[in-house]
């Protein structure tokens, strides 16, 4: 269906009975998420993620970031999807595969990854502040992670940048780099995790 011209009549209807203007939504909506994917992309590789890089994506959701970072990282690369939903990683896979895309690693959960220590170069944290059990526990794993010269970006829907400062830096897990847009940029502060229990 990706990028077929499709030409119907009048009368034409599917076997469940939609007309075409359903197709022609599913088609608009084909266009859309390759529009994000392509956003996502160049918006990751503006805070200089690159091919071979190691990315986590907490909260992957139906996986737009997890995608867009597996095409930048290429085969060399390695992208782990991070969710508490079954189904939304199940729906990031399956849409990862059909793009020919076999570098991304899924993993359900909402804060232990698993990940080994020090091996990951960008962790991405898109709207999953509000919605983990533990914003500390979150910030411990990603900094036990996060390799030494590594970054987290962290945007987060209904929360100004300063809660989310504020929340980031409390417990000395990582620095302030800066912003680009919505997006917070935030660096490794070396040995936190193993000063604060």
């Amino acid at each position: 269906m990706t990028g077929a011209i499709m030409v119907f009549r009048r009368n034409d209807i599917d076997n469940e009975r939609r007309s075409p203007r359903v197709f022609v939504k599913m088609k608009s909506r084909v266009t859309h998420n390759r529009l994000r994917v392509s956003g996502a992309m160049k918006e990751l590789k503006s805070f200089g993620l690159d091919e071979g890089m190691t990315v986590v994506d907490f909260g992957c959701g139906s996986g737009i970031y997890t995608i867009a970072a597996a095409k930048v990282v290429g085969n060399s690369g390695t992208v782990h999807a991070v969710d508490l939903h079954p189904t939304l990683l199940e729906m990031a896979e399956k849409r990862a595969l059909g793009m020919g895309l076999t570098n991304i690693d899924t993993i359900y959960s909402d804060l232990e990854t698993g990940v080994d220590e020090d091996s990951v170069d960008i962790v991405i944290f898109y709207n999953v502040l509000t919605s983990t059990r533990s914003v500390r526990e979150l910030l411990f794993e990603a900094n036990r992670i996060i390799k030494e010269d590594g970054t987290l970006l962290i945007r987060q829907s209904g929360m100004t940048q300063d809660k989310i400062k504020v929340m980031v830096l409390k417990d000395g897990f990582f620095s302030y780099l800066g912003k680009r847009g919505k997006t917070m940029k935030f660096k490794k502060i070396i040995g936190a995790f193993h000063e604060i229990s």
